[in-house]
């Protein structure tokens, strides 16, 4: 959850640089053509999307890992129950992000789409 905090706030943040310039150069204040912050911004974007990428592998292998144990014990007869894992909802809310993620940068890269 914590690797989804900050790879949120990385993409917003990098998200709301980009905007900032672009409407400090639309309204005249910037000069155009500072691609400077803007591919800082695509940056500070693409370390959240690598840093949620890396959570959420870590987090697979995790649940593989529990998932072993649990076989492990049922084997040797530690457990007796038959119920299994339920979907991780925070996986599938890490998935999201990284969708959205994906969805800003590509827009802001090709200049295209909702968040362009």
């Amino acid at each position: 959850m914590s690797v989804m905090r900050t790879a949120t706030v990385l993409i917003g943040f990098g998200f709301a640089v980009v905007q900032l310039f672009e409407r400090l150069e639309m309204a005249g204040t910037l000069a155009v053509g500072s691609q400077g912050v803007r591919n800082f911004g695509i940056a500070v974007i693409w370390l959240g999307i690598g840093l949620l990428t890396m959570g959420m592998l870590f987090h697979v292998r995790f649940m593989r890992e529990l998932r072993h144990e649990r076989r492990v014990m049922k084997a040797e007869g530690l457990l007796h129950t038959e119920s299994g894992f339920p979907v991780s909802l925070t996986l599938v809310t890490a998935l999201a992000l990284f969708v959205l993620g994906l969805a800003v940068v590509l827009s802001i890269v090709f200049r295209a789409g909702p968040f362009a």
